[in-house]
């Protein structure tokens, strides 16, 4: 029973640490997309407002 609950908690540990590593590897991926996004988004808003309130990029 013991030697079960080391394994499961093994596995699950490993399965955590894959996907943190993922994670931060695909990190600037994510930030690129939503970069690319996030400036397409303001570029349509700038094209239908003059003027963005508070002067944000």
């Amino acid at each position: 029973m013991i030697n079960l609950l080391v394994i499961v908690s093994e596995s699950i540990f490993l399965v955590m640490f894959f996907l943190f590593w993922s994670l931060f590897i695909t990190t600037p991926v994510w930030l690129t997309i939503v970069f690319y996004i996030r400036k397409k988004y303001l570029l349509k808003r700038r094209l239908r407002f003059a003027v963005i309130p508070g002067g944000r990029n």
